[in-house]
């Protein structure tokens, strides 16, 4: 049996990106003869076999560096058409696709055409739903992709055999949309990230970490601080933010009208060792505590699992499933605009340090976390539902 898994976007420098994916077509190889990638590494579009985890370049396409919306369109349709060329000349028995925005119709004409060829089709929506992040782009070509998605969401919906989705309520509406979804939640490459060596140091670090957006709600953090320390707080508590994004500026002047340049330091990206011995000298992480902005209330999220694997604490605001009420090692506050209240996570902590916590933490997220065993769901309709294409073809 042969698999294909076709993602529109850079997977060589976005790096939790390109750990889920890779963690993702990892699970599916397990049961495949050949399992083919198609992908971008932003100057190209590769089409490869995936073998070790690496991914052997048998085919690629130069990608436009036009304007940038035009640029989009003319990409897509390199894309579409490699995945078109590489279809024919290998029998794919499956396909999972990653969502491919704008939802045009070349991509639904596409998708037909591989139906026409009995293949199974697996269309991935990371966030569901989806409609509330598209609709509160402020740009305006944010906008029109999500009109182009709104008028052509129910025909995919026909096409697909399944829709494997991060669900965030249960919230479908139509039969068909229920019975083609597919709920998944993320997973985590255990393997690759280090526990925790813990570093002495004065005071409670706390620690976030990601590309900065509003939805992540680190702005909650800097506001308990100041709170913290205005009513009387006398232990130390320093906030660590490691990352760039949209969110950035704001948060670093937020710190600085709050007087708290000294209490809140801002890194940078970071990867690798560096990223590493940051953790170290942290105590507690902060998950995304803003996803209340997007109207998302139940939560997936890939840097709560590498906190996680890693055997840090960490901070919620929204549901996640893996993580039920019983596990201690999560201190959750309420999905709101409110102030961290810095003196519950005092409490927390204390609470909890005695134990060998990131030991547990690490075996409970080698057992329920990984990518083998998130992707059971998808891998459990591959094997049940899988087209019989020589029959089929005599």
């Amino acid at each position: 049996m042969n698999g294909l898994y076709v993602v529109n976007v850079d997977i060589e420098n976005k790096s939790g990106h390109k750990d889920k994916i890779l963690g993702q077509i990892d699970a599916l190889s397990k049961i495949t003869d050949h399992m083919y990638v198609l992908a971008s590494n932003g100057n190209e579009y590769f089409f490869g076999e995936y073998l070790d985890r690496s991914i052997g370049k048998i085919m690629s396409v130069k990608q436009s560096k036009k304007i940038r919306y035009i640029r989009g369109f003319i990409n897509q349709h390199k894309l579409l058409s490699l995945l078109r060329t590489m279809i024919d000349k290998h029998d794919v028995d499956f396909a999972y696709i990653r969502r491919i925005i704008p939802l045009t119709t070349s991509v639904l004409r596409t998708l037909r055409g591989l139906k026409k060829q009995k293949t199974q089709l697996f269309y991935e929506y990371p966030t569901y739903p989806w409609q509330e992040e598209m609709r509160s782009n402020p740009k305006t070509f944010g906008r029109l992709n999500y009109y182009l998605d709104k008028w052509n969401y129910r025909k995919l919906i026909d096409i697909v055999d399944f829709i494997p989705a991060m669900v965030s309520c249960d919230c479908f509406s139509s039969q068909i949309e229920n019975e083609k979804l597919i709920k998944i939640n993320n997973g985590v490459c255990v393997e690759k990230l280090p526990v925790v060596s813990p570093v002495s140091h004065e005071g409670l670090n706390l620690l976030a970490v990601g590309h900065l957006q509003n939805w992540h709600g680190f702005d909650r953090v800097i506001k308990g601080l100041s709170e913290f320390y205005n009513s009387g707080g006398t232990q130390l508590v320093k906030f660590l933010v490691v990352g760039d994004g949209h969110e950035l500026q704001a948060l670093r002047e937020l710190a600085q009208n709050l007087g708290l340049v000294n209490e809140v330091v801002f890194f940078g990206a970071m990867t690798g060792k560096e990223l590493d011995a940051i953790f170290n000298l942290s105590d507690i992480a902060v998950a995304s505590i803003g996803n209340h902005r997007k109207k998302v209330f139940k939560d997936s999220a890939l840097k709560s699992r590498e906190y996680c694997a890693r055997g840090i604490p960490f901070i919620l605001a929204s549901y996640d499933d893996d993580f039920p009420e019983e596990f201690r090692y999560v201190h959750r506050i309420p999905a709101d605009d409110s102030p961290v209240d810095i003196a519950s996570i005092l409490v927390f902590f204390n609470s909890i340090k005695k134990d060998d916590y990131s030991t547990i933490m690490r075996h409970y997220a080698q057992r329920t976390l990984t990518w083998d065993k998130k992707m059971l769901p998808i891998i459990d309709k591959i094997l049940q539902n899988q087209h019989p294409k020589n029959e089929s073809n005599n």
